[in-house]
């Protein structure tokens, strides 16, 4: 009696595919741990033959204090794999793990009923360090969270598609509205291209105050200031100045449009205050 036909996997499903590894090198959790992670490397460095594998398992971020350092040393011992003798970019392969994860969820918050709390949770877990890392402060997400500045309607996703939907149909909705409104598309253009740069001027400008914040926590830590930045503070007063002329000119070129997008951004102030007080109740 024939035996049934073997099964093989689908490959394609798969991420990535060792063929023919000698050995399979492992490393697990790292965890933001980059000098214990460096000893790691050499240790395996110097028994790395031609023909082994090696694989991360994950988990390279969240807890440890030296997150971009470890991310530097990962890449780093990449290349010094890749530069062997017949080296290859299917030597090394990197699996996502938890901390990954919640990374990529971190930047999905604003979609969740409850930001707060979820924030909260990937803060217990180990995401604090990355978010630091990378510039972040938790100070102001906690505070974004608690704020509910508009409608909890919008922070739900469809429960087929797992989009946000009705984010979506309003934000389409307020585009039909403007466009109805200036008449043409190339109006509207205009219309968002005066509303980018206006944000763009008051955006840069916060830098100057963030620096000397930044300067001044140091300082109360006791530790060294910020760093040094090549141009800085001409080059942003620069571009402030040339956002400021190009607002100008367009006030000057197309008024009615101009103080159109003026008007409807002036209308979130009262918008802004009507659902703080809302939230605060």
């Amino acid at each position: 009696m024939d035996s049934a036909p073997e099964q093989r996997p689908n490959l394609a499903s798969k991420f990535a595919q060792f063929r023919g590894g000698l050995r399979v090198w492992a490393i697990s959790a790292i965890h933001g741990a980059a000098p214990r992670l460096a000893r790691l490397h050499d240790a395996i460095s110097d028994s790395f033959h031609e023909g082994d594998r090696l694989v991360y398992l994950g988990n390279y971020i969240g807890y440890g204090s030296t997150v971009l350092e470890t991310v530097d040393e990962i890449l780093d011992f990449r290349r010094r794999v890749l530069g062997r003798r017949y080296g290859c970019s299917c030597d090394v392969a990197f699996l996502r793990g938890a901390q990954e994860e919640m990374w990529q969820k971190l930047l999905q918050l604003q979609f969740a009923p409850n930001p707060g709390e979820v924030l909260e949770w990937m803060v217990k877990a180990g995401m604090e360090a990355a978010v630091r890392a990378y510039g972040g402060d938790l100070r102001q997400g906690f505070a974004a969270a608690r704020d509910g500045l508009f409608f909890k309607k919008v922070a739900e996703l469809s429960p087929r598609f797992g989009t946000p939907a009705p984010s979506l149909v309003l934000q389409a909705s307020l585009s039909t509205l403007l466009l109805l409104a200036v008449g043409r598309f190339q109006q509207l253009f205009e219309l968002a291209i005066f509303a980018e740069w206006l944000f763009y001027m008051i955006a840069s400008s916060t830098i100057f105050v963030h620096r000397r914040q930044a300067i001044q926590e140091s300082h109360a830590r006791g530790s060294a200031a910020t760093f040094r930045m090549w141009g800085y503070p001409v080059l942003p007063a620069l571009f402030i100045t040339a956002a400021a002329v190009l607002l100008v000119y367009s006030y000057q070129s197309n008024l009615r449009n101009s103080l159109l997008g003026s008007a409807i951004i002036l209308a979130g102030v009262p918008l802004f205050y009507a659902f703080r007080r809302k939230a605060t109740r």
